[in-house]
C-alpha cells in the first residue's frame, strides 16, 4: 500500500510499508509499475520482510533483472527478464521494478 507520494523539485519521495525511497522521478516512474507483476519469468518466490529486502536479494543474483513484490503479504518474486521484455499481468498489491536502476537509487530504512 502506497502511504504517501511527495514531489520535491525533480526528486520523488515515496513511503511504502516501512520503506522510504528517494530517487530521481525519471528512474522511479520509468521502471516501477504498481498493480502489475511479471509472470512466467520467475527464478524464485519467497516471503520477504520488506520491498528493500526483496531488491537486495535480486541484486545478489546475477540472473535477476527485475522483481515483483506484493506489498500486502510480502511475497517476493525474482525475475530473469526486465520489465520491458517480460510478460505482465494486472495484480492488485504488486509492484514490479527493474533492478538495473537500483544503483541510481538511494534507499533509506525507517
Amino acid at each position: 500500500m502506497l502511504k504517501f507520494l511527495i514531489f520535491i523539485g525533480s526528486s520523488l519521495f515515496i513511503g511504502i510499508k516501512g520503506l522510504n525511497m528517494c530517487t530521481s522521478t525519471d528512474n522511479l516512474i520509468n521502471y516501477t509499475y504498481h498493480g502489475l507483476r511479471l509472470v512466467n519469468h520467475i527464478i524464485v518466490r519467497y516471503l520477504a520482510v520488506t520491498f528493500m529486502t526483496c531488491g537486495q536479494n535480486c541484486l545478489r543474483r546475477s540472473a535477476c533483472n527485475s522483481f515483483n513484490y506484493n506489498i500486502q503479504n510480502g511475497t517476493c518474486e525474482l525475475n530473469y527478464v526486465d520489465v520491458q521484455m517480460g510478460i505482465s499481468e494486472a495484480a492488485a498489491g504488486y509492484i514490479v521494478t527493474d533492478i538495473q536502476n537500483w544503483t541510481q537509487v538511494r534507499l533509506l530504512m525507517n
